[in-house]
């Protein structure tokens, strides 16, 4: 700390005069104090790059089929399937191109398509004496609002070891497939379009009653082409296209 005194003042005619040296080596600098040193340091060492801020993940945007509204029957409920199971399997249907396409139409006709997810054959609206998958009301064309029915629950048979050594087969009632609950929502919703898009078609749901299940192979999906609709069966087929695993070269 620099003293406050002031200092004496020496007479002029007493002060001693300096010798000129001009050789004389010029003053060294001044030693810095170590506090004065480190702070020198600071202003003087190049600065850290500053931390850029985390950008967001941003998730991909769903589909407007992903987003289709559902809800879980009460058999659903009792049967105590999992929900998680029927929401992977309408994310499976939703991202399809075909899927969206035919929703697009439907919506820009201000025709809305709700799901409704059953436990069993025997729990849609109306049955027949063979056993569905799925089913859509109304059947007539021209309204507003539509459901469409989907069984969510699957019967297997499982093998069971007796205390006395033997083995049996009981029926097991469980979560059906979500690949297979997927193209259910998908043919469904393609009934209420196709009654809406095609209504003068001689097959007026799209297939006839006498449809065999199509049989579906690692090669592709048979179908028995003459109880189609040629535009029924096209859209079928986009859907296999666009959701056949890929194939290994």
């Amino acid at each position: 700390m620099r003293s406050t005194k002031t200092a004496a003042k020496i007479p002029t005619s007493l002060a001693r005069p300096q010798p000129v040296n001009e050789g004389r080596a010029l003053a060294q600098p001044k030693q810095l104090l170590p506090a004065n040193r480190a702070l020198l340091q600071r202003q003087t060492a190049p600065s850290a790059p500053s931390a850029q801020p985390a950008v967001p993940q941003t998730q991909p945007q769903r589909q407007p089929a992903e987003q289709i509204p559902y809800r879980l029957a009460p058999s659903f409920q009792r049967a105590r399937l999992s929900e998680q199971n029927v929401t992977q399997a309408i994310g499976r249907f939703g991202r399809t191109p075909v899927a969206n396409e035919l929703l697009g139409w439907l919506q820009a006709r201000h025709i809305a398509v709700s799901i409704v997810f059953v436990a069993r054959s025997t729990d849609l609206p109306e049955q027949t004496n063979e056993p569905a998958l799925g089913t859509f009301e109304p059947t007539n064309r021209g309204q507003s609002q539509y459901s469409v029915f989907v069984v969510g629950g699957a019967t297997t048979t499982v093998a069971q070891r007796n205390p006395s050594g033997s083995t049996s087969f009981v029926d097991t009632f469980v979560n059906a497939d979500p690949e297979s609950i997927a193209r259910t929502i998908f043919h469904e919703l393609l009934h209420v379009w196709f009654i809406n898009r095609f209504p003068s078609s001689p097959i007026p749901t799209g297939h006839t009653a006498e449809l065999n299940p199509p049989n579906i192979t690692p090669w592709g999906t048979i179908y028995n082409e003459e109880n189609y609709d040629p535009h029924f069966l096209a859209k079928l087929r986009e859907y296999d296209a666009q959701t056949a695993p890929p194939q290994n070269h």
